[in-house]
Protein backbone atom coordinates (compact mmCIF):
# COMPACT_ATOMS: atom_id res chain seq x y z
CA UNK A 1 0.00 0.00 0.00
CA UNK A 2 1.44 3.38 -0.96
CA UNK A 3 1.33 6.41 1.31
CA UNK A 4 -1.37 7.95 -0.88
CA UNK A 5 -3.62 4.93 -0.39
CA UNK A 6 -3.76 5.25 3.39
CA UNK A 7 -7.25 5.99 4.71
CA UNK A 8 -7.96 9.69 5.08
CA UNK A 9 -4.89 10.74 3.11
CA UNK A 10 -5.13 13.45 0.49
CA UNK A 11 -2.54 13.38 -2.25
CA UNK A 12 0.21 15.83 -1.43
CA UNK A 13 -0.61 16.15 2.26
CA UNK A 14 1.93 14.12 4.24
CA UNK A 15 0.66 12.18 7.25
CA UNK A 16 2.43 11.40 10.45
CA UNK A 17 5.26 8.94 9.92
CA UNK A 18 6.53 10.46 6.69
CA UNK A 19 10.24 11.29 6.47
CA UNK A 20 9.46 14.99 6.83
CA UNK A 21 7.59 14.40 10.08
CA UNK A 22 10.25 12.08 11.50
CA UNK A 23 12.83 14.85 11.39
CA UNK A 24 10.49 17.47 12.81
CA UNK A 25 9.84 19.58 9.75
CA UNK A 26 6.45 20.80 8.62
CA UNK A 27 5.51 20.05 4.99
CA UNK A 28 5.75 23.04 2.62
CA UNK A 29 2.61 25.13 2.46
CA UNK A 30 1.41 28.73 2.48
CA UNK A 31 -1.96 29.13 4.17
CA UNK A 32 -2.06 32.84 3.30
CA UNK A 33 -1.73 32.07 -0.40
CA UNK A 34 -4.40 29.37 -0.10
CA UNK A 35 -6.81 31.83 1.55
CA UNK A 36 -5.95 34.45 -1.06
CA UNK A 37 -6.83 32.07 -3.93
CA UNK A 38 -10.17 31.20 -2.34
CA UNK A 39 -10.93 34.84 -1.56
CA UNK A 40 -10.04 35.93 -5.10
CA UNK A 41 -12.48 33.35 -6.51
CA UNK A 42 -15.26 34.74 -4.33
CA UNK A 43 -14.41 38.26 -5.52
CA UNK A 44 -14.38 37.37 -9.22
CA UNK A 45 -15.86 34.20 -10.72
CA UNK A 46 -13.58 34.58 -13.73
CA UNK A 47 -10.68 33.60 -11.50
CA UNK A 48 -11.85 30.02 -11.09
CA UNK A 49 -12.20 29.58 -14.85
CA UNK A 50 -8.57 30.58 -15.28
CA UNK A 51 -7.27 28.45 -12.40
CA UNK A 52 -9.27 25.24 -12.74
CA UNK A 53 -6.85 23.66 -15.23
CA UNK A 54 -3.82 24.44 -13.09
CA UNK A 55 -4.90 23.98 -9.53
CA UNK A 56 -6.46 20.90 -7.99
CA UNK A 57 -8.13 20.60 -4.62
CA UNK A 58 -5.32 18.35 -3.37
CA UNK A 59 -2.82 21.15 -4.11
CA UNK A 60 -4.17 22.91 -1.03
CA UNK A 61 -2.50 21.84 2.21
CA UNK A 62 -5.28 22.69 4.64
CA UNK A 63 -8.13 20.14 4.46
CA UNK A 64 -10.84 22.80 4.71
CA UNK A 65 -9.25 24.69 1.83
CA UNK A 66 -9.32 21.48 -0.23
CA UNK A 67 -13.04 21.12 0.48
CA UNK A 68 -13.76 24.78 -0.30
CA UNK A 69 -11.89 24.73 -3.61
CA UNK A 70 -13.54 21.47 -4.68
CA UNK A 71 -16.95 22.96 -3.84
CA UNK A 72 -16.13 26.09 -5.84
CA UNK A 73 -15.14 23.97 -8.84
CA UNK A 74 -18.38 21.98 -8.56
CA UNK A 75 -20.41 25.19 -8.53
CA UNK A 76 -18.50 26.44 -11.59
CA UNK A 77 -19.06 23.11 -13.36
CA UNK A 78 -22.82 23.50 -12.74
CA UNK A 79 -22.68 27.02 -14.21
CA UNK A 80 -23.67 28.50 -10.87
CA UNK A 81 -22.15 31.66 -9.46
CA UNK A 82 -19.41 31.12 -6.89
CA UNK A 83 -20.18 33.50 -4.06
CA UNK A 84 -20.63 33.31 -0.32
CA UNK A 85 -24.35 32.53 -0.59
CA UNK A 86 -24.10 29.74 -3.16
CA UNK A 87 -21.00 28.27 -1.54
CA UNK A 88 -22.70 28.22 1.86
CA UNK A 89 -25.81 26.55 0.39
CA UNK A 90 -23.72 23.98 -1.50
CA UNK A 91 -21.68 23.09 1.58
CA UNK A 92 -24.86 22.74 3.64
CA UNK A 93 -26.44 20.52 0.97
CA UNK A 94 -23.33 18.32 0.94
CA UNK A 95 -23.15 18.33 4.76
CA UNK A 96 -19.65 19.88 4.59
CA UNK A 97 -20.19 23.28 6.17
CA UNK A 98 -18.94 22.22 9.59
CA UNK A 99 -15.98 20.40 8.02
CA UNK A 100 -14.67 23.74 6.73
CA UNK A 101 -15.23 25.56 10.01
CA UNK A 102 -18.79 26.77 9.52
CA UNK A 103 -20.07 30.11 8.33
CA UNK A 104 -17.41 31.93 10.35
CA UNK A 105 -14.65 30.28 8.28
CA UNK A 106 -16.47 31.19 5.07
CA UNK A 107 -16.77 34.80 6.20
CA UNK A 108 -13.07 34.82 7.08
CA UNK A 109 -12.18 33.65 3.55
CA UNK A 110 -14.56 36.19 2.01
CA UNK A 111 -13.03 39.00 4.08
CA UNK A 112 -9.44 37.93 3.43
CA UNK A 113 -7.45 40.73 1.82
CA UNK A 114 -6.70 39.46 -1.66
CA UNK A 115 -7.19 40.80 -5.15
CA UNK A 116 -8.47 38.90 -8.14
CA UNK A 117 -5.71 40.50 -10.22
CA UNK A 118 -3.06 38.60 -8.24
CA UNK A 119 -4.87 35.25 -8.21
CA UNK A 120 -2.44 33.61 -10.66
CA UNK A 121 0.46 34.53 -8.40
CA UNK A 122 -1.33 33.15 -5.33
CA UNK A 123 -2.12 29.95 -7.23
CA UNK A 124 1.53 29.59 -8.28
CA UNK A 125 2.56 29.73 -4.61
CA UNK A 126 0.01 27.07 -3.68
CA UNK A 127 1.04 24.83 -6.60
CA UNK A 128 4.76 25.21 -5.83
CA UNK A 129 4.21 24.07 -2.24
CA UNK A 130 2.12 21.13 -3.50
CA UNK A 131 4.91 20.09 -5.86
CA UNK A 132 7.34 20.10 -2.96
CA UNK A 133 4.97 18.00 -0.83
CA UNK A 134 4.56 15.55 -3.70
CA UNK A 135 8.33 15.32 -4.03
CA UNK A 136 8.63 14.63 -0.29
CA UNK A 137 5.92 11.96 -0.54
CA UNK A 138 7.60 10.20 -3.49
CA UNK A 139 11.01 10.42 -1.84
CA UNK A 140 9.55 8.87 1.33
CA UNK A 141 8.04 6.03 -0.73
CA UNK A 142 11.40 5.45 -2.39
CA UNK A 143 13.15 5.34 0.99
CA UNK A 144 10.58 2.75 2.15
CA UNK A 145 11.29 0.68 -0.96
CA UNK A 146 14.93 0.57 0.05
CA UNK A 147 14.00 -1.18 3.30
CA UNK A 148 11.56 -3.65 1.70
CA UNK A 149 13.04 -7.15 1.98
CA UNK A 150 10.23 -8.89 0.07
CA UNK A 151 11.44 -7.92 -3.41
CA UNK A 152 14.78 -7.93 -5.17
CA UNK A 153 16.82 -4.75 -5.37
CA UNK A 154 16.21 -4.59 -9.13
CA UNK A 155 12.42 -4.69 -8.66
CA UNK A 156 12.63 -2.01 -5.99
CA UNK A 157 14.83 0.13 -8.22
CA UNK A 158 12.31 -0.25 -11.05
CA UNK A 159 9.51 0.80 -8.68
CA UNK A 160 11.52 3.81 -7.50
CA UNK A 161 12.26 4.87 -11.06
CA UNK A 162 8.58 4.45 -11.94
CA UNK A 163 7.51 6.69 -9.06
CA UNK A 164 10.10 9.30 -10.05
CA UNK A 165 8.95 9.13 -13.66
CA UNK A 166 5.29 9.48 -12.62
CA UNK A 167 6.12 12.59 -10.59
CA UNK A 168 7.99 14.06 -13.55
CA UNK A 169 5.18 13.33 -16.01
CA UNK A 170 2.60 14.84 -13.65
CA UNK A 171 4.65 18.03 -13.60
CA UNK A 172 5.08 17.89 -17.38
CA UNK A 173 1.36 17.54 -18.01
CA UNK A 174 0.72 20.50 -15.70
CA UNK A 175 3.22 22.54 -17.71
CA UNK A 176 1.53 21.57 -20.99
CA UNK A 177 -1.86 22.58 -19.58
CA UNK A 178 -0.37 25.93 -18.55
CA UNK A 179 1.03 26.50 -22.04
CA UNK A 180 -2.27 25.63 -23.68
CA UNK A 181 -4.10 28.14 -21.47
CA UNK A 182 -1.46 30.79 -21.97
CA UNK A 183 -0.12 30.72 -18.36
CA UNK A 184 3.47 30.00 -17.44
Amino acid sequence: MSLNELPGRSRGVPRGGDAADSIGREPPHDLSAEKAVLSAILLDNGVIRSLVTELKDEDFYHPSHQILYAAMVRLKDRNQPVDLTTLNAHLQDEDLLEAVGGIVALAEIADYEATAANSAHYADIVREAAKKRNLISVASEIVSLGYDRRESADKRLDSAQGRSFTLGTEQGSQSLESLSTGRH
